[in-house]
């Protein structure tokens, strides 16, 4: 066995050895505790962690835990309840071919706080999870149960933060206040008086060959109406109907909280620009309308409710699901599920082939887009098994939780009848790993790219305000060098629009440019860009203006032309196209042919009257 361990005695040696004291003593008790060691059991134990929390806090409150007397501390601790956790622990072992796993987090019974809240609000499943199993269809491939107390559970956090932080109770009840008026639900009144409510939720297979699957939640109709109420007032509040859609079997009800006043408003504020600040409440609501804010519900036969998120899925069940065949009651999923439920807060059930074909299959056909380079490696994605393949040798596994009033303990375990799943998930991932990361490193140099030719873009833009009020069409150039001529840039912007981020390529490897002023102090060390060294106005075309100040790019640099497009150009093709661009422009600087013709315009002028003044 290999173990991490401290206990209170351990605690106190090591500080008594910082504190030059007497020196390290014999341990006079276990490591752990014989109660921690039978909640963290597991067959064949291969690891084992556990931390005296309750010796760590002591500790850190004797040395002051911020404040002279730890009482900030302790103020913190009594209002998360974290005053009261005894223990962490964690195992892991090997079972049946399949990981194992243990966690603990000891809370003293009635310590309080918002740990002791969670823990409440999270009572024993109830036997209606029992129940819900026989309405569960034969095809689901993962099933979870849990019963939840929110009343209890918002009353106590309440309680527990007025209790600690008093001087915060005025703005709570702004709060509940705020959210009375938004969406006429009152949080004492409705929300504080929700009862216990016992879910059991499954998944099935994606319709029509989907990407993702449904999600169902069975409860009985009894203990959802309190919680539909409380939607319909918010519904109501927010101008969202509920709408009734006929299925075979049955009526759904669907209301879609981001359909009503509030997003009206919020569409009204991006579309025809109308001023529009929304409140807490609304801003949730909006936020949920980004992964879809339907609440459905359809009543089923024996006094049971099927809710979801997607109408589509309601109706399925009614029309499809609930006349199938049912998730037998001997079969491996439910037989494991049923296992689990005594004592339980939480439980999950899942048959993890159905993931890993979703995943692999996803994975084959990526690799298939990119046949022809994986062939240069030797891989030929054609050859890979199908996933089925693995399905034979894959077991159900589950996971629990219970919420004790000895603390929380999460314990968990996954089957695999033969290390066939295993090696080849390790096998694809490590094909994905090495076939992916450069690619993805590949992509992160042109997201930097493009990044870089932005800087470009928006200098240029820079460039023609200059060059409009220079006069000529003349855009920045001085002879003392490029940031000189960048600088006549910095001091155009009156306005201090230009950010010191537009100066440095972010794979150049410069520093940023401070600010002094409002205004960018530019300097050799930390601008990534030149200006061609030669005269240049905006009306040239085809000319390079800007560019790199090296081949920052895999070899290449980004190049800004006098029209406003950018080039990526490899090395050479960059310097060669200068080497040219430089020789014209000396040679349109030097005297030229065209001298003799202003002496051949002087000599047509009028001769004039005084020959000294002529010679």
């Amino acid at each position: 066995h290999l173990v991490f361990a401290t206990s209170e005695l351990a605690w106190k040696t090591t500080v008594t050895n910082y504190l030059g004291g007497a020196g390290a003593r014999t341990a006079e008790q276990p490591i752990v505790p014989e109660d921690a060691l039978k909640r963290l059991a597991v067959q064949d134990r291969e690891a084992l962690l556990f931390v005296d929390l309750a010796a760590v806090r002591e500790i850190v409150l004797a040395f002051g835990g911020g404040s002279p007397d730890g009482k900030e501390l302790r103020r913190v601790l009594e209002v998360s309840g974290a005053g009261g956790l005894t223990a962490f622990g964690c195992a892991v072992g090997f079972r049946d071919g399949g990981l194992e796993g243990a966690v603990h987090l000891g809370l003293r019974a009635g310590a309080g706080g918002i740990l002791e809240a969670i823990r409440s609000g999270l009572p024993p499943l109830g036997k209606d999870a029992a129940g819900a199993l026989a309405l569960i269809p034969a095809a689901a491939h993962d099933v979870q149960a849990a019963t939840v107390a929110p009343g209890k559970l918002l009353r106590e956090i309440d309680a527990a933060l007025r209790r600690g932080v008093p001087e915060i109770a005025g703005d709570m009840d702004d709060f509940y206040r705020m959210v009375e008026a938004n969406v006429a639900v009152s949080v004492e009144q409705d929300l504080f008086g929700l009862g216990e409510i016992t879910f059991v939720a499954f998944g099935i297979d994606p319709p029509a060959g989907g990407l993702f699957g449904d999600q169902v939640v069975l409860a009985r109709t009894e203990a959802v109406e309190p919680y539909w109420k409380v939607l319909e007032k918010a519904a109501e509040a927010l101008g969202a109907p509920i709408e009734p859609i006929e299925a075979a079997g049955g009526k759904v009800l669907t209301c879609n909280l981001a359909g009503g006043k509030a997003a009206e408003a919020f569409r009204g504020a991006i579309f025809e620009g109308r001023g529009f600040v929304p409140s807490g409440p609304e801003m949730l609501i909006l936020l949920a309308a980004g992964t879809g804010a339907y609440v459905t519900r359809a009543d089923l036969p024996g006094g049971w409710t099927a809710l979801s998120a997607l109408p589509q899925a309601a109706v399925r069940h009614l029309e499809s699901y609930s006349k199938g065949p049912r998730l037998p009651a001997d079969g491996e999923l439910a037989s494991l599920l049923k296992a689990q439920l005594g004592g339980a807060s939480v439980v999950g059930a899942n048959q993890g082939d159905r993931t890993f074909l979703y995943l692999y299959n996803t994975a084959v056909s990526l690799l298939g887009a990119f046949g022809p380079l994986l062939a240069v490696v030797g891989v030929n994605p054609a050859h890979l098994p199908p996933a089925e393949r693995f399905l034979a040798d894959a077991r159900a596994g589950f996971l629990r939780l219970e919420a004790g009033p000895e603390g929380f303990t999460l314990r968990g375990h996954r089957w695999h009848g033969s290390p066939a799943v295993a090696l080849a998930a390790v096998g694809a991932g490590a094909m994905m790993a090495g076939f992916l990361v450069p690619t993805l490193a590949r992509g992160r140099g042109e997201a930097l790219a493009v990044q870089c030719m932005n800087n470009l873009k928006q200098l240029y833009t820079f460039s023609l305000a200059y060059s409009e009020d220079a006069g000529g069409d003349a855009f920045p150039y001085s002879p003392e060098g490029s940031v000189a001529a960048l600088r006549l840039l910095i001091e155009h912007d009156e306005d201090h629009q230009l950010p010191a981020k537009l100066f440095v390529c972010p794979e150049g490897g410069h520093e940023a440019p401070a600010v002094e002023e409002g205004k960018v102090a530019l300097t050799e060390e930390t601008s990534s860009y030149e200006v061609v060294p030669w005269r240049l106005r905006s009306t040239t075309a085809n000319a390079i203006f800007m560019y790199d100040k090296g081949p920052h790019h895999r070899g290449r640099r980004n190049v800004l032309f006098s029209d406003g497009s950018i080039q990526v150009l490899e090395e050479g093709e960059f310097q060669e196209r200068l080497a040219r661009e430089k020789e014209a422009s000396a040679k349109k600087a030097a005297p030229g042919k065209k001298a003799p013709a202003k002496k051949k315009k002087a000599r047509k002028a009028p001769p004039k009257e005084d020959p000294e003044e002529d010679e």
